[in-house]
């Protein structure tokens, strides 16, 4: 009876087992023990980070370093993604990037680029292990500040009278055999808009060399105060005098006469082409014998005149009488004459 009731229990413990595993290979496609799925679950994740910057670790106080590569890129894996996620922030990344140069001597090198502080559990490979890098005796040297300025900058017809640069000279560390290389120190003058009138900015500072290459190099300070002193096209126009206002009665015409014969005219060049001459109005309103006084030149848009104001005198000529007036005159002149005669004869025979 015990064999009996024994065989039962295992039996329905069999078929139980069997009834579970059916359970479960129906509810999971791949299978509960599917290796496939196991193996995915571990499947390392993957992320790329670019521009990695690349620390090189020398004494800066005796030597500089040029031609190295600055950055690169490195691929990360991790089977945990906030780790993962935490190294490819740069916000909250761990890893640095350095390249060792301790106790080498002045020359050029392909330096292993290693990965440190790499958070566990994170692995790291580098687009480019090694980098070349240059090593120089460093050196400082005072040069003075030139100012380049676009072909294009310029207005048409406009022109620098006066280029001042603040301060005038800037010092330039380098390597050694990279500073004997500096052909001119500069700032160059290059934006979108053309410049017609007085301009001031401030500029950073670059070395270059005998084939204009730009030189690794630090400038102190590394900007400058540049101001250009811009003059606008100019031509010389003669002066014109012109009668406004009303003439007083009695006046028949003016007579403007001014030592200022002709006027300096600046601004664009496509305005004053187009100018020959310059007017100054002289009101005559009020005027009634001869007065010299100082007038302005009639406004042009964006045009300055030299001078701006000149001196005129104002001779007005006196209108003539007409000839019944004169006529008139005459008459009662030849009256008048007639009869003070009759009376002096008058008076003479009186005496006699």
């Amino acid at each position: 009876m015990n064999k009996v009731t024994s065989s039962n229990k295992f039996t329905a413990l069999l078929a139980l087992a069997f009834a579970l595993l059916l359970f479960f290979n129906a509810n999971f496609p791949s299978g509960l023990f599917s290796q496939e799925e196991n193996h995915s679950t571990l499947r390392p994740l993957e992320a790329v980070v670019n521009d990695v910057p690349i620390k090189l670790v020398y004494d800066d106080s005796q030597y500089f370093v040029s031609g190295s590569q600055e950055t690169t890129t490195v691929y990360l894996s991790s089977t945990n993604r906030l780790l993962l996620d935490t190294e490819t922030n740069e916000q909250t990344r761990k890893f640095v990037l350095e390249a060792d140069l301790t106790n080498r001597q002045p020359g050029t090198y392909e330096v292993e680029v290693e990965v440190k502080n790499l958070t566990s559990g994170v692995k790291a490979e580098l687009k480019d292990p090694k980098v070349s890098v240059k090593l120089e005796k460093r050196v400082t040297k005072t040069f003075p500040v030139n100012v380049r300025i676009h072909d294009d900058l310029l207005k048409n017809g406009y022109t620098i009278e006066e280029t001042s640069i603040s301060p005038s000279e800037v010092e330039i560390t380098a390597g050694e055999e990279t500073i004997k290389s500096i052909t001119d120190v500069l700032v160059s003058i290059d934006q979108d808009q053309q410049i017609s009138s007085d301009f001031s900015s401030r500029l950073d500072v670059y070395a270059i060399d005998a084939q204009g290459n730009m030189l690794n190099v630090i400038a102190n300070p590394s900007a400058v105060m540049v101001s250009l002193n811009v003059i606008a096209p100019m031509k010389t126009v003669p002066l014109v005098i012109k009668q406004s206002g009303k003439i007083p009665e009695g006046i028949e015409s003016y007579t403007f006469t001014s030592e200022t014969q002709n006027v300096e005219i600046t601004g664009p060049r496509e305005i004053i082409d187009k100018i020959d001459e310059v007017v100054a109005l002289v009101d005559t309103s009020t005027i009634t014998e001869t007065a010299t006084n100082t007038y302005s030149i009639e406004e042009i848009n964006n045009v300055k005149f030299n001078p701006a104001t000149v001196r005129i005198t104002v001779t007005p000529k006196l209108a003539e009488k007409n000839s019944e007036t004169s006529s008139s005159d005459k008459e009662k002149n030849g009256s008048t004459n007639g009869r003070s005669k009759t009376s002096t004869e008058k008076s003479k025979s009186s005496s006699d």
